[in-house]
């Protein structure tokens, strides 16, 4: 290593403007570090040739510096990749910049050709081969020096701060910069683990950029805005399949095209005193990207997740577990101990709510700092299957159309907004009726309306007029997906599923035995953790998220080869989630549900329907902590409030519909397997929930009103005579009290829940297109009261009831007392009440 300083000089001959105030230069020949621990050797860097320069004049500053090699290897004996990190070329960066202080103040200011400072740079193509195993080595290496990661983190604080100071002094000085960048992006290897020669290779080919500076009049401003124009271009981005042969990827399969992007960024130099145009402005568009994957393609990635990233990760996410679950216990005594000491000092006026800090001091005009437009026109996703002789070809098309995103960010708030204009899924295999490719997916959107649009809004609860300006509410995000049409396809999904299977079982890892034990000691610290966590204080009068849901409409078409079977239609699903404070509040609401049975030779269409305005609403609001201290013996305060009402579903069934449904769900045995596990495992969680919400004591007050299904049981599809089985109407209701228990300072808590089943009858009907013609109601009455339960020899209290042997099925007999509300024995009224012998059957 060299370094050498020289003092002011001069150049024989030379001008005013050839006087070096000073100079420095430094060289580095090599430099080697040996990464280990107690166990096992982890890494190799080396680092070959530095040198740098600086050159001090009165009018020019010059700054340089090279890197020529830089390596790091992986010193594990059992992998094959050595080279994690390595150069692929002659240097792996050289920078130059040279700066002209007052270039452009004075008349020069209108001159576009002067500039404060130039920057050329060049990257050479940096090769990594990312393994998860030497990655987390490296890392548990690093988490072992505690002290060094806090000095780290207050330096990366210091330097943050320092970097936007000078990003803030950056752009009030208008600072043009002229920049002539050239970056061969990294070019990033990932196994299949140490020991494969298969992997993904990730090109992010060669990044250019370049500026041009522009004069824009500034009506009411002596001097004229100039404007940064930068052109940011990415090209020849790719993704590929390879094996990898004597260190050098050779590349086999192209997954991606190569793709170009370019970036219109264009800077507003005058906007500490001229905010008519945005400080930033980004605009970028992809006409397209196209991927293709055939099945050994996928595989392999599924062997990634499951090898590379699954080696030595197990090992390290314990001892990170432990190691913060063990920071957090001693933060939480820490936290605790300062309020507790905090909670000594008398309270200020104001505290909690810091100082709004704005560019200028006054309220201020909330001015556009940056906006950002990005759409990717078209992505299109193919996955290929080998035929019979040995070629793939692509059996399903995924397109998505108009993938976008906006972004305005201003001085007091911030809306990002994306869309999905168009999705669609087509199988190849097979055709429909008119001959077209079968169309899976599909989206019925109107002409420039947004299939999918999700917007977030952020404000700063510091601003001005926060609370009447943005209704106290600092984050909200809504989402709303207009309309989609699938089609469940027996043959094309059982395809789909094939494909899958086969990547899925060779890429699919089996847990360890312990991995049951380790899941329940992290339950156990969850548990743990959440019990001594301490909640942060927050402003109770401003809610700190909002989230709108909205589904317009959902439809599923069940179908086979020879025939539909169901179609399903949702609509009107809206749902809601509030956070304030430590307040949660939750709703939700499904407004119509249906499936259709699409049998021609069927007179029932409707299989399930909802009978009234919705299927169902339900709202829940938490508010933690309510009956602690003070609250517990108030058994007005709960923690949790749920409110549940469900819409009468009318099922109506057929035994040859529900058949056609089982068939069509028996032909995945192996999506079966999958949902029972998934099934076993929420139940897992299901139970351990309750058994958390058990050990807590979580007082929830419930007001549920469900209206049970009304079933409908056809005599054939065929046929207009069924019976009905009305379920009633089920209400849930509870309270609390308090029990006095001797030997303990403080009572028990009892919750008292009323549950009823109302109204539950059994009747037979003719039916017409959803209209009830004759409807005979089966019950036993005692003491000819129709009540919810009566036991009289055979008496029926249901609508109507015929004696004298009119019509057969479940009737009263017994000389014209008919408890129904309605009777026709002998000629007397048939109104809801009957004269017979003086007895009213009513409800009484």
């Amino acid at each position: 290593m060299s370094f050498h300083c020289s003092p002011p000089s001069v150049s024989k001959g030379a001008k005013y403007g050839n006087v070096f105030n000073f100079k420095l230069s430094a060289k580095l020949g090599s430099f080697r570090v040996e990464v280990c621990d107690d166990r096992r050797n982890i890494a190799d860097i080396r680092i070959q040739g530095i040198d740098a320069s600086v050159l001090v004049q009165t009018k020019e500053t010059a700054v340089f510096a090279r890197l020529r090699d830089i390596v790091v290897l992986d010193v594990d004996h059992r992998t094959i990749h050595k080279k994690a990190v390595s150069i692929v070329g002659e240097e792996v960066f050289s920078f130059q910049m040279s700066l002209y202080p007052s270039a452009t103040e004075g008349e020069a200011y209108s001159d576009t050709s002067k500039v404060d400072g130039k920057v050329t740079m060049r990257l050479g193509c940096i090769q990594i081969v990312y393994l998860h195993k030497f990655l987390m080595s490296l890392l548990t290496f690093l988490d072992n020096f505690q002290t060094a990661k806090e000095a780290v983190s207050v330096a990366t604080a210091q330097a943050a701060e320092k970097a936007a100071s000078s990003v803030r002094d950056f752009a009030q000085k208008s600072f043009r910069l002229s920049m002539d960048i050239r970056l061969k992006a990294p070019l990033i290897i990932i196994p299949q683990s140490s020991t494969s020669h298969n992997a993904f290779v990730v090109d992010l080919g060669l990044i250019t950029v370049g500026n041009s500076f522009s004069l824009m009049s500034a009506e009411g401003f002596p001097l004229p805005a100039v404007l940064d124009t930068m052109d940011v271009k990415l090209t020849q981005l790719k993704l590929s399949r390879t094996t990898l042969k004597q260190g050098s990827p050779q590349t086999d399969i192209e997954i991606l095209k190569p793709i170009n992007l370019e970036l219109l960024v264009k800077r507003n130099l005058a906007s500490s005193w001229y905010n008519k145009i945005p400080g930033v402005e980004v605009q970028g568009m992809l006409k397209s990207m196209n991927m293709a994957l055939g099945q050994e393609d996928f595989g392999v990635l599924m062997k990634i997740l499951g090898e590379n990233i699954g080696e030595g990760s197990k090992e390290h996410i314990m001892d990170v577990k432990k190691q913060v679950a063990q920071d957090k216990a001693e933060q939480t005594e820490q936290h605790q101990l300062e309020l507790n000491e905090v909670g000594c000092l008398p309270v200020e006026a104001g505290r909690g709510q810091p100082a709004a800090v704005t560019n200028g001091g006054g309220l201020g005009e909330n001015i556009v700092n940056m906006l950002l437009n990005l759409e990717i026109k078209e992505v299109v996703l193919k996955l290929k299957k080998s035929r019979s002789d040995q070629k793939e070809s692509p059996f399903l098309v995924l397109h998505v159309a108009q993938l976008g995103i906006h972004t305005n960010v201003r001085k007091y708030d911030m809306l990002a907004t994306t869309y999905i204009k168009k999705i669609s899924m087509k199988c190849l295999e097979f055709s429909d009726s008119i001959g077209e490719p079968l169309c899976l997916i599909s989206s019925s959107v109107e002409s420039g309306a947004d299939l999918l649009k999700v917007e977030y809004f952020k404000a700063d609860r510091n601003r001005p007029n926060f609370a009447t300006v943005h209704n106290n509410t600092e984050q909200m995000i809504n989402v709303t997906f207009t309309s989609l049409d699938l089609l469940l396809h027996t043959e094309a999904l059982l395809s789909t599923i094939d494909f899958l299977s086969s990547a899925l079982s060779s890429g699919s890892l089996p847990p360890s035995p312990e991995e049951p034990k380790r899941k329940s000691e992290e339950r156990d610290r969850a548990i743990s953790a959440k019990s001594t966590a301490v909640g942060s204080p927050s402003d109770s009068d401003v809610i700190d998220l909002k989230v709108m849901m909205q589904l317009g409409a959902f439809n599923v078409l069940v179908c086979d080869r020879s025939c539909n079977m169901a179609d399903i239609k949702i609509q009107g699903f809206n749902g809601s989630l509030l956070m304030q404070g430590p307040q949660t509040h939750i709703s939700a609401r499904l407004r119509d549900f249906i499936v259709i049975n699409v049998d021609p030779k069927s007179i029932h269409k409707k299989a399930i329907s909802i009978v009234g305005d919705e299927v169902f609403s339900f709202s829940m609001s938490l508010t933690p902590k309510a009956t602690e201290g003070a609250g517990y013996a108030d058994t007005s305060k709960t923690d949790g409030k749920v409110q549940l009402n469900v819409g009468c579903v009318q099922v109506v069934y057929l035994h040859k519909f529900v058949m056609s449904l089982l068939n069509f769900s028996n032909n995945f045995q192996t999506a079966k397997e999958a949902l029972s596990v998934a099934t076993a495992q929420a139940a897992e969680k299901a139970a351990s929930s309750i058994r958390d919400f058990a050990q807590k004591s979580f007082r929830l007050s419930m007001d549920i009103r469900l209206k049970a299904p009304l079933i409908i049981i056809p005599q054939s599809s065929t046929s207009h005579n069924a019976l009905e089985v009305d379920l009633g109407l089920i209400t849930v209701g509870n309270s609390f009290s308090l029990l006095a228990v001797e030997g303990c300072p403080l009572p028990a808590v009892i919750d008292h829940m009323d549950v009823q089943l109302t109204q539950l009858k059994l009747s037979r009907s003719v039916h017409y297109v959803n209209t009830v013609i004759f409807c005979f109601v089966s019950a036993e009455s005692k003491g000819l009261m129709p009540g919810p339960r009566s036991e009289s020899k055979g008496l029926m209290p249901g609508p109507r009831s015929e004696s004298k042997g009119l019509m057969p099925g479940p009737r009263s007999e017994s000389k014209g007392l008919m408890p129904g509300p309605r009777s026709e024995s002998k000629g007397l009224m048939p109104g809801p009440r009957s004269e017979s012998k003086g007895l009213m059957p009513g409800p009484r």
